[in-house]
């Protein structure tokens, strides 16, 4: 599967690539799939449900959770004006809920600092 085949399955929140990882190397989708971890991609914020229970379920099937947990965490660290801290929060609570001391922190750090203008309510209006 093409990367850009692969990265319009993601957007849409599809089974398919979940699918696809059981029986394929996921180093050539890193970068679809990380962008999808720090950014919301879904369509309608207000029928659709967080994807951080999806993308924490892809990233645990690459193979490779450590890669992406440390560019998540790294990103909430310092988040670009793109990227979702919120969903990047989701995937670092459902990392802390596996015993990661770091990730617990990272979201509690980040979570106590958002400024006014990256709240739910400024980034969803």
């Amino acid at each position: 599967m093409h990367a850009q085949q692969f990265q319009a399955l993601l957007a849409q929140g599809l089974g398919r690539p979940l699918l696809y990882l059981q029986s394929h190397d996921a180093r050539p989708y890193r970068e679809v799939i990380l962008y999808a971890c720090t950014h919301d991609l879904r369509y309608d914020h207000q029928c659709e449900d967080s994807r951080a229970p999806y993308l924490f379920d892809l990233i645990q099937r690459t193979g490779e959770a450590d890669f992406y947990r440390q560019r998540i965490l790294s990103s909430l660290q310092n988040p670009a004006e793109d990227e979702d801290i919120y969903q990047m929060v989701g995937l670092a609570y459902l990392f802390a809920q596996q015993g990661d001391t770091a990730a617990r922190s990272m979201m509690y750090s980040v979570l106590h600092d958002v400024p006014p203008s990256r709240t739910l309510r400024a980034q969803r209006n």
